[in-house]
C-alpha cells in the first residue's frame, strides 16, 4: 500500500487509516516489502473484453468472478468502457515473484510517512524491499491461468 515514493505525498486510502501502525511496523526492523498502490499496483488493470475473452465460460469460479466484476464495474462506470485495478492480487504476486517474474524491486532505506501524509527522509539504519515496477502481462496471464484450471 501507500503511494510510490515518486508521488508528492504518501496519502493513500489504506496508509492514511493508521499512520501510527505503519510507522510502528516500519520502525520495528521486521522484514518489510512495500508494494505501492499508486504508481505500481494501479497499473495492474483488467478490462471487460479481457474478462469476457479469457474467463467467461471456463470454470465456475472464473465465471462467477468475471460476471460479478462486469456487473459491479458497469454499474460504477455507467458504461461498457472501463478498466479496473486488481490491487490485492499484487500482494499475493509478491510471494510468487521468483526470479522477478512479476515485479522488480530494490533494497532501500525505510521511508516513514509522517502524520501530515508526506514521506520523511530515509532512515539509514533500517532496510526494506521496495517494489518499483510491475510486469502486468505475465502476472495477468498467471492469474487467468490459475482461475481457469479445472
Amino acid at each position: 500500500g501507500g503511494k510510490g515514493w515518486h508521488h508528492i505525498n504518501a496519502k493513500e486510502f489504506n496508509l492514511v487509516q493508521d499512520y501510527t501502525a505503519i510507522r510502528t511496523v516500519l520502525n520495528s526492523g521486521v522484514p518489510f516489502v512495500q508494494v505501492p498502490c499508486l504508481g505500481v499496483t494501479s497499473h495492474f488493470k483488467v478490462s471487460k473484453p479481457e474478462i469476457e475473452k479469457w474467463l467467461i465460460g471456463t470454470t465456475p469460479i472464473a465465471n462467477y468472478l468475471a460476471k460479478e466484476t462486469i456487473i459491479c464495474m458497469q454499474d460504477w462506470a455507467k458504461s461498457d468502457f472501463w478498466t479496473t485495478s486488481l490491487y490485492d492480487v499484487c500482494a499475493v504476486a509478491w510471494l510468487l515473484n521468483d526470479n522477478e517474474r512479476f515485479m522488480n524491486y530494490r533494497i532501500e532505506n525505510v521511508r516513514l510517512p509522517n502524520f501530515d501524509g508526506f514521506y520523511e527522509p530515509p532512515l539509514s539504519n533500517k532496510k526494506m524491499s521496495y517494489v518499483f515496477y510491475l510486469e502486468r502481462d505475465p502476472l495477468m496471464k498467471d492469474l487467468f491461468d490459475k482461475l481457469t484450471q479445472e
